[in-house]
């Protein structure tokens, strides 16, 4: 296997130790779906133990471990810098959950592709528990800054915006005038509404702080008795209680919504920006809403609207409520050869009237971040925009449909979406018809 570094020979780690702790990590469910993270993972491990950690260079990383071609530039791209930050922040993951009691710790610190290995010090059971409630508090704090500074900065940027638009108003596309005319054109505040997903607050000692725990299968409090995954946990901390927190927002819900309010914000003063489990029935009814995520904003029906939906976001892809020759009951989200973190998925855009006719909602759901990303990109990039309405107006009036939902698929790799294009569209009617518009 080659040389034995001094400190792992000092240290008591063997190379069987570490290739065993290798193949615990890589089975992980923080590692299982990423091959990608798997690859590199033990690629830094087998140098580590040869000893060529230290001369290992980002491009021999990109070109051995990650399969890029021998024409990578580190000056020009990005992707080793990237996957070595996934792979930092999964081995965090991994310690904090899984690996909690693992003997030996893996580290890959900052600036370097130089795996650390350490042997865990015994620590009694009351100094875990102390140490997982630390843990615990500071996602509740980091959680609770991150919103705090988002929404001080989105509020001064919005009114630095208006401010500049009080003595000039910006020029958009026609595109993006079509796209967005009936929340330009209305007195009601837009109100963007970005998710924050359902995490579980589990306090597993009397007196200690609580520890945030979310598990992918739960976004509504009335799932969590039904969830094995909770169940599990709350029995290894012999039944600690569970209560609900929302105080998280991942960044491409931030992102997006951003992106979002600056190009509102040319032409509306009266906007906010609310977390989904924030907005009442009221604003839903009398205000514009704007909504990106990957939960399912609202059940249309329950809007209380005699409007039915044909595309509806499930957990696996997109339903088909209403096939078109040739098409499928269901649009399939894939992964790709990298796991999760590669593949194709499909976004719903839908736009229909508030429940009292009188507002306008438009939400940009699929069941990952990529994909609304990618979405948003269509309503917000001229270019783009351009495109879109050519696709979705109306022949030979050439007018948009008044409500419409849009079908995109993207395809994304290393978690970031490299290409979005138009599927199709639906023309939804009030009261009770709908138009198939094929593609």
């Amino acid at each position: 296997m080659g040389t034995v570094p001094a400190i792992q020979a000092s240290s008591g780690l063997t190379d069987e130790k570490i290739l065993a702790q290798m193949d615990r990590i890589v089975q992980s469910e923080a590692f299982r779906n990423s091959r990608v993270l798997q690859r590199l993972l033990r690629f830094l491990a087998d140098k580590y133990i040869s000893g060529e950690a230290q001369q290992l260079k980002e491009y021999t990383v990109a070109v051995e471990a990650l399969g890029r071609p021998s024409t990578y530039d580190p000056r020009h791209e990005s992707a080793v810098r990237i996957q070595v930050g996934r792979l930092r922040q999964k081995l965090a993951e991994y310690y904090r959950t899984e690996g909690s009691g693992e003997e030996i710790i893996i580290d890959l610190p900052k600036g370097r592709f130089q795996l650390s290995f350490e042997l865990r010090q015994p620590v009694s059971e009351a100094a875990q528990r102390r140490s997982m409630a630390s843990i615990g508090q500071i996602l509740v704090y980091a959680a609770l800054a991150i919103s705090t500074v988002w929404g001080t900065y989105a509020t001064v940027m919005f009114k630095r915006e208006h401010q500049k638009n009080a003595s000039t108003r910006v020029i958009l596309s026609p595109a993006i005038e079509q796209l967005w005319q009936p929340f330009f054109t209305t007195n009601h505040r837009i109100i963007i509404v970005f998710e924050d997903l359902l995490f579980l607050r589990l306090r597993f000692h009397p007196g200690d702080r609580s520890l945030l725990f979310r598990d992918t299968t739960v976004n509504e409090w009335s799932q969590v008795d039904n969830s094995p995954n909770v169940k599990a946990i709350r029995s290894a901390l012999k039944n600690s209680r569970v209560d609900p927190d929302q105080s998280l927002t991942m960044a491409s819900e931030v992102v997006s919504s951003f992106l979002l309010g600056k190009l509102l914000g040319t032409r509306q003063q009266n906007i906010s920006m609310v977390k989904s489990s924030q907005i009442s029935w009221r604003e839903l009814s009398d205000e514009n809403v704007v909504y990106v995520g990957s939960s399912p904003f609202f059940d249309v029906s329950s809007v209380g609207m005699p409007l039915v939906p044909q595309l509806v976001q499930v957990r696996s892809g997109v339903q088909n409520l209403k096939p078109g020759l040739g098409e499928p009951e269901i649009f399939l989200d894939q992964n790709g050869p990298g796991g999760a973190d590669d593949g194709e998925l499909y976004v719903v855009v839908t736009h229909i009237p508030g429940k009292l006719g009188s507002s306008d909602i438009l939400s940009f759901t699929s069941s990952r971040s990529p994909g609304f990303l990618g979405a948003v990109e269509w309503f917000t990039n001229p270019n783009l925009a351009q495109t879109l309405v050519e696709k979705i107006k109306k022949t030979p009036s050439g007018e948009l449909p008044r409500y419409y939902q849009i079908l995109f698929k993207v395809k994304f790799k290393d978690g970031v979406s490299t290409q979005t294009s138009y599927v199709l569209h639906r023309e939804l009617h009030l009261p009770d018809k709908s138009t198939v518009v094929e593609r």
